[in-house]
This record gives C-alpha cells, sequence and structure tokens, in this order.
C-alpha cells in the first residue's frame, strides 16, 4: 500500500490496538475504514493496515466485501501487484495487512508535473516512463485477470477501480497495483449486480456508469484512460464537481487523437489508444496482455527504461518523501530488537467468506440504459 499522505495521530492512545503489531501512525481514510503505518511484532518490515470502520463491523455487506479484498488480495503473487502479508479479526475488527511500498503514486506524479488538474496543464511525464510503467502494470493486471481457484476454475478478477492514485511507484523504480476495496470475481455471489456503479468517476468504463455487468475489459479502458492523460498531457474528462455530469461525459465524450494533442509521440500509438478506450467493452484489446503487446509493437523504443532510471526519476521529484521513507525503515530495524511474540488472532481464511454469504442488494446506478445510451 501507498506510502504519502502521512498523518501524525499524537499520542498512541489514540491508535488502535492490534496484538501482532505496532501501530505507528495513521496515513490514509477511506470508505472501507483507515490506513495506519505498522510494524509486525517479530518483524523489521513495515506494513500497512487497513482497518474497517467501526460502525461497519457489524454490516454483513461491509464485512464481506472487506472479507473479498482480503481473499481476492491474498490469491496474488506477482512483482507488479501489491502483496498481502496478513489478513483477520481481532476483538470483533477486521484488518487486513500489506506490504510497506516507498513511493509514491502514478496521480501524484503527474500532478506534480502537470500541475493543478482544474487548471492548464505545465508538464508531462516522459512518455518513455509513462510506457515502461503502462508495460509493468499490464502484467500485473493480465495476471490478475488469469486467476483461478484451487479446482482452475477462472475466478475472473476485475480491480473496478485502477486509476492512476492505484498504482505506486517505487524508488527502486517498479510499479505496483494497489487496493483491491472494488475487486470482484464471478465466483462471489456479490459481484455482478446489476444497478451497481462503484469507482472513480473519471475513470469508470461506460458499462460501469452504466451499471452493467463489468469485466477485465473495463480495467482495461480505466488504464487506458490515464495512459492517454500522460501522453497527451490533457485530461480526458475535466475535473467537474458534478458527479452526473461526469458520468454522462464517460458514456457520451470521445478523446481527441492522441497525435494531434502530441505529435512527438509515434502515430501507431493514436489507434491503440482509441481501440482500449472505445465505448463499448467488445471493440477494446480482449485482455490485459493483448493490449501491452499492441502498445509495445505502436512504441516499442518507448517501452524500455530501466527500473533505476525510473526510480531516480521518482526520487528526484518526491526527495523528501523519500527521505521520510528511508527514515521509517531504519527507525523499524532498530524496533525490531525490542519486540515480544506475537500473539495468535482469528485468521480470515477465503472459506471465511462462505460464512458472509447474504448478497449484497443492488443500488440504482446513477444513470440507467434508459437515461442514456451509448453512442453508435
Amino acid at each position: 500500500m501507498r506510502a504519502e499522505h502521512t498523518q501524525v495521530v499524537e499520542g498512541r492512545s489514540n491508535l488502535p490496538r492490534l496484538p501482532n503489531y505496532q501501530i505507528i501512525r495513521q496515513l490514509d481514510e477511506g470508505g472501507m475504514g483507515a490506513v495506519f503505518l505498522a510494524q509486525r511484532k517479530g518483524s523489521a518490515e513495515l506494513c500497512v493496515v487497513k482497518l474497517i470502520r467501526d460502525e461497519y463491523n457489524d454490516n454483513a455487506t461491509v464485512a464481506q466485501r472487506f472479507l473479498r479484498e482480503s481473499h481476492v488480495a491474498s490469491e496474488v503473487q506477482h512483482p507488479s501487484v501489491a502483496r498481502v502479508v496478513d489478513a483477520g479479526r481481532f476483538e470483533d475488527r477486521m484488518y487486513l495487512a500489506m506490504e510497506y511500498i516507498a513511493g509514491c503514486d502514478f496521480e501524484a506524479l503527474m500532478h506534480k508535473l502537470m500541475g493543478n488538474p482544474v487548471r492548464a496543464l505545465r508538464r508531462m511525464v516522459p512518455p518513455a516512463l509513462t510506457l515502461t510503467i503502462a508495460q509493468d502494470v499490464l502484467r500485473g493486471l493480465d495476471h490478475l485477470h488469469g486467476l483461478t481457484d484451487s479446482e482452475g476454475k477462472h475466478l475472473g478478477i476485475v480491480h473496478r477501480d485502477l486509476t492512476p492514485r492505484n498504482v505506486m511507484l517505487t524508488f527502486d523504480g517498479r510499479a505496483k497495483i494497489i487496493d483491491f476495496g472494488l475487486a470482484r470475481t464471478d465466483v462471489s455471489q456479490w459481484q455482478t449486480n446489476p444497478g451497481m456503479s462503484i469507482g472513480t468517476p473519471r475513470y469508470m468504463a461506460p458499462e460501469q456508469v452504466l451499471g452493467e455487468r463489468a469485466d477485465g475489459r473495463a480495467d482495461i479502458y480505466s488504464l487506458a484512460v490515464w495512459l492517454y492523460e500522460a501522453l497527451s498531457g490533457s485530461f480526458f474528462i475535466p475535473f467537474l464537481e458534478d458527479r452526473l455530469e461526469t458520468m454522462r461525459m464517460v458514456v457520451t465524450h470521445e478523446p481527441e487523437p492522441l497525435s494531434r494533442l502530441n505529435p512527438n509521440l509515434p502515430a501507431a500509438l493514436t489507434p491503440v489508444l482509441q481501440s482500449a478506450m472505445a465505448k463499448l467493452a467488445d471493440d477494446r484489446p480482449p485482455s490485459a496482455e493483448a493490449f501491452r503487446q499492441a502498445l509495445l509493437a505502436a512504441a516499442p523504443d518507448y517501452a524500455n527504461t530501466p527500473p533505476d532510471q525510473v526510480g531516480a526519476f521518482v526520487a528526484e521529484h518526491f526527495s523528501d518523501r523519500k527521505q521520510s521513507c528511508e527514515l521509517e525503515i531504519e527507525r523499524a530495524r532498530h524496533r525490531f530488537s525490542d519486540d515480544e511474540p506475537p500473539v495468535e488472532a482469528t485468521n480470515v481464511a477465503p472459506a471465511g467468506l462462505a460464512a458472509m454469504d447474504e448478497p449484497l442488494q443492488a443500488r440504482p446506478s446513477v444513470l440507467s440504459a434508459e437515461d442514456l445510451t451509448l453512442p453508435t
């Protein structure tokens, strides 16, 4: 999980308690709960712990969603996907612990260079770096989409919120997909209820906006949108306060050709991105790997930036954060010798999902097919 936006919480009494962890400080707050920097007792490594909100712990629907995030993430073992180190329940509180990623998210890098997202853009992330990062993310995404269960059945995992904020860039030049809070699978009862539209509106695929069934091609669309933005220096959907209008634009707005916005890029990239941003899923690349190969064929000289150069670029623009991360890691090493033996908590195994089998109730989507049809 990300290692930024550090919010210092004064006083240990204000921090939650977990038997196996020393909770250090709060990092972020999300819809599911709070995120904390922590260190597991008996280990010198830092981790990030997500705790479900107190008021939701007795809510079977929310708890099921949290369990699904834990289970889905635990199935993924890939260098381009954040690693889950632990999940469980302690004193009726659900928690998920993931690896600590020292770096910044791609959105932070874009905004650092491009400027205020609601105003004119200034600079661009170097295209070679952007396309190299996209190669890593697509490898991880292809692995995620291709996961099967113990019987070989395709899980049909969809991230559903693959925004630039959910792609971390490490200081050693790796890209990692994070945050499976919206991830769903075909084998879970609550996966594809029509009428549900969840995700970050500007990066949602049209089928998500309309509350229709979404598969891995929705993730391809989301990635293509922020890839288009980074390569063109122009935001595809403007930052609007009106969520409904934003979602309408997702369904109706067509991207200006990339070659017109950035003529210095290989012209072959334009149709590749137009295909990945198609309004209909059937018109997009069939898989993340197919999209990755198409990008590589369109711009073979732009997708081979060595990891050390990617890491150096990130460190150059986030030097204060790098120093802060290094300090936290060093402090963790010093705390390691004073650790007590870990205390067992209730482990959340995949079987735990069976006990939480109440399906989510479908929510009306903001837009329906009757309100707005796809352009022909």
